[in-house]
């Protein structure tokens, strides 16, 4: 009969436990990397002194994953698996369906600020990640104040690494500007 002792796992030994776990269970291992992507990009940025923080209701009521400068909302995601080679993607929609709408997976165009995509997986580069302005992102078609599903990464519109968010942040604040500058000319 096994002792105590025996039974009592290291960390090490779960974090083994769950990665073999994840292999079999492709939602989990979608949520398992997901999860670590988050906390990748967010203890990289905190390095490079970004003030970021996790939005406490991201999980809970589907807000956007991260504030940025306690003001900007990002939503990070991953490169799809659909990405190959150097045609990278990212799917952008809900992970559960609310409704019987289709458009209810798609994220409302005014969701966040800006998104963040972790391209390492394609890229074979650590902590390499996209930035891109949300107003940027492509439309859906068929519901125009929503956006689209599928987006691809590598346009002109999208930001490569810090000085990429750094742009992206520009752009915000020089829009917000201009919108508050048009509101006290009327």
């Amino acid at each position: 009969m096994a002792k105590e002792d025996d039974l009592v796992i290291t960390e090490l030994e779960e974090y083994r436990a769950i990665k073999e776990f994840a292999v079999n269970n492709i939602m989990f291992n979608v949520a398992l990397k997901g999860a670590l992507s988050e906390i990748r990009i967010m203890r990289y940025l905190k390095e490079q002194g970004v003030n970021i923080k996790k939005s406490e209701a991201s999980d809970t009521k589907g807000s956007p994953d991260f504030i940025i400068d306690d003001k900007y909302l990002m939503e990070h995601k991953r490169a799809s698996k659909k990405s190959t080679g150097l045609n990278l993607k990212v799917e952008f929609q809900k992970s559960r369906k609310s409704g019987s709408c289709p458009s209810n997976r798609l994220y409302n165009k005014d969701f966040c600020h800006l998104v963040s995509v972790d391209v390492s997986e394609y890229t074979k580069v650590q902590n390499d990640y996209r930035f891109i302005v949300s107003d940027q992102l492509t439309e859906n078609e068929k519901y125009l104040s929503k956006i689209k599903s599928m987006q691809k990464i590598n346009n002109k519109n999208w930001y490569s690494g810090l000085s990429g968010l750094e742009r992206a942040l520009a752009t915000i604040s020089a829009q917000q500007a201009h919108l508050t500058a048009d509101n006290h000319k009327k």
